[in-house]
């Protein structure tokens, strides 16, 4: 671990089934100690993101917020074209 990445922070997570309620998630909390959970350590790739390898094909499709080369150009190619 370099200097950086410890003044960044550390992201941890551990995933429980979709279908899950809300207040099944907050039993599992309440029921187990977060020291004995099986967290899995997230590191951002290249493009700085934070996203699990199940999730990060999908989020790959969706339309971006904003897009520094469709700033420059008139398309449909991200919500926003205006941003500084």
């Amino acid at each position: 671990m370099d200097d950086r990445e410890d003044r960044q922070g550390r992201l941890y997570y551990f995933r429980v089934p979709d279908n899950w309620s809300k207040e099944e998630k907050l039993d599992f909390l309440s029921e187990n100690d977060l020291k004995t959970i099986k967290w899995r350590r997230l590191r951002p790739n290249s493009k700085h993101t934070w996203l699990v390898s199940e999730t990060e094909a999908e989020f790959e499709s969706h339309l971006p917020i904003g897009d520094k080369n469709a700033k420059h150009k008139e398309s449909n190619e991200s919500i926003f074209q205006l941003f500084h």
